[in-house]
């Protein structure tokens, strides 16, 4: 008679975890993303092949209440003129959070800056950005929208001598794309920004 109880426990005990798993889902309304160590205040991101820019946080929540771990998070991003040089996707830990490394260049072949539109998708739900993340807070929204900068201007995931030329070019100048520090003009405090991820 033990031997048969012992057998049923274990089959409920495995009939919990997959309807568990299967019925896991991240919540919307309390899961969340932010940008980690963003350019410019908070304005823009600035994102190097080396993926030791601008990264993402997210936090997921499942929709029954507790963090959701072990879950895939993945990045997609829309623009005429990006370029990521390795796919932006992790797991959540145990306490349903992950960092996001973004390893990308920008193209940018005129001065301005070009404008991103991320979204983050958990198990096909997309993940709301927020200023304040964790529990989530502010004016949060579906897809975020910001100009990206990077040392890679030509987007071919290195920086190097042909990124250096185009820096030169906007030497003195008021380029959004090589504007670091969003200051309003190329200059030293730029330059100093752009060296720290020569090579990478």
């Amino acid at each position: 008679m033990s031997r048969f109880l012992l057998v049923a426990a274990l089959v409920l005990v495995s009939l919990a975890i997959v309807v568990a798993t299967v019925w896991a889902q991240p919540n919307p309304l309390t899961s969340c993303w932010r940008w980690e160590n963003p350019a410019c205040g908070g304005a823009k991101a600035l994102v190097c092949p080396g993926g030791d820019g601008s990264s993402i946080f997210v936090s997921i929540m499942d929709i029954s209440g507790p963090p959701l771990a072990g879950a895939t998070v993945t990045a997609t991003i829309t623009s005429p003129c990006d370029m990521v040089c390795a796919p932006i996707t992790g797991v959540t830990n145990t306490v349903g959070q992950v960092w996001l490394n973004v390893a990308a260049g920008v193209n940018t072949p005129t001065p301005p800056c070009c404008v991103v539109m991320t979204e983050i998708v958990c198990m096909s739900t997309t993940i709301p950005w927020c200023p304040i993340c964790a529990p989530p807070g502010g004016a949060c929204v579906p897809i975020d929208s910001r100009d990206w900068i990077s040392p890679d201007m030509n987007a071919d995931c290195q920086v190097n001598p042909l990124d250096f030329s185009i820096f030169a070019v906007d030497w003195l100048g008021a380029a959004c794309r090589t504007d670091y520090n969003c200051d309003i003009a190329i200059n030293a405090l730029d330059f100093t920004l752009f060296a720290l991820h020569w090579l990478h």
